[in-house]
């Protein structure tokens, strides 16, 4: 009998332990953009940018810049040779240097579709109330000619 017993947690243990890896193990780690500042002016945008990417700000000028968003979403200051990291967010984000507001850019982050992610876009379906194209349990139906629900 406690042979069965240890037998049973132990399987319930590697069933448990092994769950949570397959789980995680679908999403990809996010990539690393790097946007360089340098001589008065952002560097080339990055393309391919992704919703929960990294996005690491270097600048490699002997003045301090800034990026800030026209939208507020970030503001980060960046003293000369230092950099720092921010995640990427959806949408298209209009940015500049408050320090000098002629250094403009603007950054295309796409929705994630690389695996499950917090930003995922919802699947969203608008059906026009009374229009009978959802059945009694919230599906989408069809109609069909002549039938009425």
């Amino acid at each position: 009998m406690p042979r069965i017993v240890i037998m049973l947690i132990g399987l319930l243990l590697l069933v448990a332990g092994a769950a949570p890896a397959t789980a995680t193990g679908t999403a990809q780690a996010p990539r690393v953009h790097v946007i360089v500042l340098d001589n008065m002016a952002f560097g080339p945008m990055p393309a391919g940018v992704r919703a929960g990417d990294i996005i690491e700000w270097v600048n490699h000028d002997i003045f301090e810049h800034s990026a800030t968003a026209r939208d507020g979403s970030f503001d980060v200051d960046l003293k000369p040779g230092a950099s720092v990291r921010t995640t990427a967010k959806p949408g298209t984000v209009a940015f500049f240097c408050k320090f000098h507001p002629t250094m403009q850019a603007t950054l295309v982050v796409k929705w994630q579709i690389r695996g499950t992610h917090p930003w995922r876009r919802p699947s969203l379906h608008l059906v026009p109330a009374g229009s009978g194209l959802v059945d009694g349990v919230g599906r989408l139906g069809r109609r069909v000619r002549g039938e009425r629900r």
